[in-house]
């Protein structure tokens, strides 16, 4: 598509995701400043999707890109727009070690080196059509973005304002010592004190996730997203520990994304 494209700017578009009417206008302002390189958007704030697990997960994606900062260190190809010359200068996607999953992110890391930015506009928006069911939202988690995400990182020795943020980091630790702490407490009744630390630990460090999904829901929603937070932190931390395990070799593609 890149290749046979003849515009200025290539605006990369998942085939689940539809844009808004002003999308392309967005873009095409957002270019007018001739230095800007790339600019990634967002999912809005209406997922396509009814029940609880596909709101969480599409809301928690737009979360992200909303209090991200407003530059990234990675490409995002679900709604993202870069110049033809820079992309093609770079060689574009890689369609070998990466190819299968985080191969916009990778391109993302080479532009940041290369010396451009990558602008975040959370107003460019698209409506997400994916429906999660629970299962859906571990898989893709585990295997399309945990592994192969964490391996990326691991291979360039760089973290990522997205993934890496502090919240995170203390929700994957204490999402791991809550579910240990549950497992322990038939031969160690006192573990309850553990989870009990934990679950407190992990709910104050998502607060401003919980004050989001109330202000955009209610808060019935932010409190029946908690125990999927928990699993989706948690298996965050699975992912790098596999990723750890089972460094990506050069060559060989990593898991293919849902």
């Amino acid at each position: 598509g890149a290749a046979r494209a003849r515009g200025d700017v290539l605006v990369f578009v998942d085939a689940d995701v539809v844009v808004h009417d002003d999308t392309l206008t967005r873009i095409r302002a957002a270019f007018a400043d001739t230095t800007r390189s790339a600019v990634i958007g967002a999912y809005d704030d209406h997922p396509d999707a009814p029940g609880v697990v596909s709101q969480y997960r599409n809301l928690l994606h737009r979360y992200a890109h909303l209090t991200g900062g407003s530059t990234a260190s990675h490409f995002w190809t679900g709604l993202g727009a870069v110049r033809r010359d820079v992309f093609e200068s770079l060689g574009g996607l890689d369609e070998g070690r990466w190819r299968h999953a985080m191969e916009d992110v990778e391109f993302g890391h080479r532009l940041v080196d290369a010396g451009h930015e990558i602008r975040v506009d959370p107003e460019v928006c698209g409506t997400h059509l994916k429906r999660f069911s629970f299962g859906v939202m571990v898989r893709t988690d585990l295997i399309g973005r945990a592994i192969p995400w964490s391996r990326l990182l691991l291979s360039t020795r760089r973290s990522d304002d997205f993934v890496t943020t502090r919240a995170q980091k203390v929700s994957v630790v204490s999402s791991g010592a809550l579910v240990a702490a549950v497992a322990l407490t038939p031969w160690r009744p006192r573990s309850w004190a553990l989870a009990v630390l934990a679950s407190a630990a992990f709910t104050l460090a998502n607060r401003d996730l919980w004050r989001y999904f109330r202000r955009v829901r209610s808060t019935g929603f932010a409190v029946a997203c908690w125990p999927f937070h928990v699993v989706h932190s948690l298996v965050a931390g699975v992912g790098f520990a596999i990723a750890l395990a089972t460094p990506h070799r050069d060559g060989k593609p990593g898991p293919e994304a849902p």
